[in-house]
């Protein structure tokens, strides 16, 4: 976010994900420049639609073509709070959540009628009420919708933070999916609503859909890492592990640094080849301070090895309490 847009040519390539085989590829000679960029946004969607024989609604062609804010400065922000709370392996309730709300908060104070970066800052207050569970945080993520709402009403990506308000800080799983129900059209291509509704689906038990949820999202993103975190849970879950495998090889290309990926792995080896002595291996480095979800499996794995001493030796005895 930090460098000189003017520097950057522009050049974009689409992949099929599954064949590994470029579909559309185009260089464009202009440059990127805070006075061009959403225009060259535009222009790259509408490329990307021809190549693939597809005409734009009008609809959609509104949405490429719109100008969130005229402030370079509060769109550099907002892409930095997105980078964090988006980065793979990142989990809802860790110190992340709350730079994304010091990053959001920054991009509506440079432009206080930004309503995308008013949604995101609710979405983000939401996550960081996760954390300590203060009253004052999920009030400000209210606040924060609401502001959102008046600015643009009917934006998608507040309700997609009102589902996540029920969700995170209601408990409300059944009334957060009902509430997205009327956005079927505007959530089907949306990868980050197919996962709150995969999420919200497995809260209430409903694994199967949860699971063909998720791989609707992979669908939308081919290459998102996250996705990829999620499915290896969820593939076990309803029995699919020879999906499970395909992920844990996909995944390590493209998240070989994230910590949450020996995690997955070490689950993937627990449930669907019972072997806890590779488990183990797979989480001797894993900074289990920053990864929660690690400590359920490696309990688990030390479990059912029988190995006390890594168990006593990787984790501290206040994550054992």
């Amino acid at each position: 976010p930090d460098t000189d847009l003017a520097s950057i040519p522009v050049l974009r390539a689409m992949i099929d994900a599954a064949a590994d085989e470029h579909m559309w590829a185009e260089t464009y000679d202009k440059d990127l420049t805070p006075n061009n960029l959403f225009d060259v946004q535009a222009e790259l969607a509408g490329a990307i639609a021809r190549a693939l024989e597809r005409q734009l609604s009008a609809a959609e062609l509104a949405l490429v073509s719109e100008v969130p804010t005229e402030n370079m400065a509060a769109y550099n922000a907002y892409l930095q709070g997105l980078q964090t709370y988006e980065e793979p392996g990142i989990y809802v309730g860790t110190p992340e959540d709350r730079e994304a709300v010091t990053a959001f908060e920054e991009a509506v104070r440079l432009d206080p009628n930004f309503a995308l970066a008013w949604a995101a800052l609710a979405t983000a207050r939401i996550r960081a009420y996760c954390c300590d569970y203060e009253p004052e945080q999920s009030a400000a993520a209210l606040e924060a919708l609401d502001r959102a709402r008046e600015l643009q009403p009917g934006m998608l990506e507040s309700e997609l933070a009102w589902a996540e308000y029920l969700y995170r800080v209601k408990n409300e799983y059944g009334l957060a999916l009902e509430t997205l129900e009327p956005l079927r059209d505007q959530v089907a291509g949306n990868a980050r609503a197919l996962q709150l509704i995969a999420w919200l689906n497995r809260r209430l038990g409903h694994y199967d859909v949860a699971y063909r949820t998720l791989q609707a999202a992979l669908e939308t993103e081919p290459r998102n890492p996250s996705i990829y975190l999620h499915l290896i849970h969820y593939a076990w879950l309803v029995h699919d592990c020879r999906a499970a495998a395909d992920y844990v090889d996909r995944l390590p290309s493209l998240a070989p640094e994230v910590r949450a990926t020996r995690v997955r792995e070490a689950e993937y080896e627990l449930e669907c080849n019972g072997d806890a002595k590779r488990a183990i291996d797979l989480l001797r480095n894993v900074d289990f301070s920053r990864d929660v979800s690690g400590i359920g499996v490696a309990i688990q794995a030390a479990w059912m090895a029988r190995d006390d001493e890594f168990l006593l030796s990787r984790l501290g005895t206040e994550d054992l309490v």
